[in-house]
């Protein structure tokens, strides 16, 4: 495959670049920027099994650096002013949020998770405006192309990644206010702050901060501690690290109640603001299981107005293949 501009993204310059993009675009108010990625980090953040998931011995110097607005060096060439430019396009009304998801060429096929992707925010509850606002990074020129032809916001890079997350409702009013950091999980405690909740990196919705900017660094430098590990293996290390702690990062752990998952089934359609085609293998699988949950959320929102929905007319249908 070729990349129609080969830029340099996360996984060639680190996730500190890529917010500071994110922060180029702030405007007068709290100094935080917000973007939520839908699908998983760059690949390149795969990394070691330490005695200790404290690991008190990584060396954290460089990333306790203080990153301020006023030190944030200008982005490097045109390929990143490029970027700049896409993200104050995709920018909500804040000038702040921008939701992330990746693509390659599999994906785009016809009746492809891409197409149930779009699908998903077109028949949501509040969600056909955040299309405008949904920013495309494409992996290769097909990704790229199809993104132009749905008239999104589109950026060329490399690294991996999906779109395997449905959206039936807006997700912003179930993020905690406090939270610098929140991510969806495969299995969920019952508890947002828990650090053994399970998290899956499909879903994150992020504030660019002083805090997640050191944290992101902290995070991707742990392919250099953990080689061969994936960049989600890494994350359940690192959290339990007292470098977390004293950066002061707010780490908040979504309900699968309401950011559903196929490793955690919920009944409630009621409740469902995203629905994630995780803990399976394989893209055909994922697209017959995902197709089951779109014709779920149609026959739950054909239902006429008024009329009370018992348990079996608001309750998912089991993954089949996905198992």
């Amino acid at each position: 495959m070729v990349n129609m501009c080969r830029t340099r993204g996360p996984a060639d310059i680190g996730w500190d670049r890529w917010f500071q993009e994110l922060r180029a675009l702030e405007a007068a108010g709290d100094g935080s920027e917000d973007f939520v990625d839908v699908g998983p980090k760059a690949d390149s953040i795969t990394t070691p099994n330490l005695s200790s998931p404290s690991s008190d011995n990584i060396n954290h110097g460089p990333m306790q650096e203080n990153v301020t607005s006023q030190n944030l060096p200008p982005p490097a060439n045109d390929e990143e002013n490029k970027l700049l430019d896409t993200l104050r396009k995709a920018a909500m009304m804040d000038n702040k949020t921008v939701i992330v998801t990746t693509l390659n060429a599999a994906w785009t096929e016809p009746n492809s998770i891409f197409d149930l992707f779009l699908e998903s925010f077109r028949i949501g509850i509040g969600t056909q405006h955040l299309l405008k606002h949904v920013l495309v990074v494409s992996l290769d020129q097909k990704a790229y192309s199809r993104c132009l032809q749905e008239n999104l916001h589109c950026y060329a890079l490399t690294t991996e990644g999906d779109a395997d997350v449905m959206w039936f409702r807006d997700p912003f009013e179930r993020f905690y206010p406090d939270g610098d950091f929140q991510i969806a999980c495969d299995h969920y405690w019952f508890n947002s702050t828990d650090l053994n909740n399970s998290p899956n990196g499909g879903f994150n919705y992020v504030k660019s901060n002083n805090r997640t900017i050191q944290f992101y660094k902290f995070w991707y430098a742990g392919q250099q501690y953990f080689p061969g590990k994936h960049d989600q293996d890494v994350l359940n290390m690192i959290k339990f690290d007292p470098f977390i702690q004293r950066i002061g990062l707010q780490i908040r752990f979504l309900d699968t109640a309401y950011f559903g998952g196929f490793c955690e089934p919920k009944e409630d359609m009621d409740l469902a603001i995203t629905m994630h085609a995780n803990c399976c293998i394989g893209l055909e699988n994922k697209i017959h299981d995902i197709k089951i949950v779109i014709d779920d959320w149609k026959r739950y929102m054909s239902l006429p107005g008024g009329v009370e929905r018992n348990l079996s007319s608001r309750s998912w249908t089991l993954p089949r293949n996905c198992r």
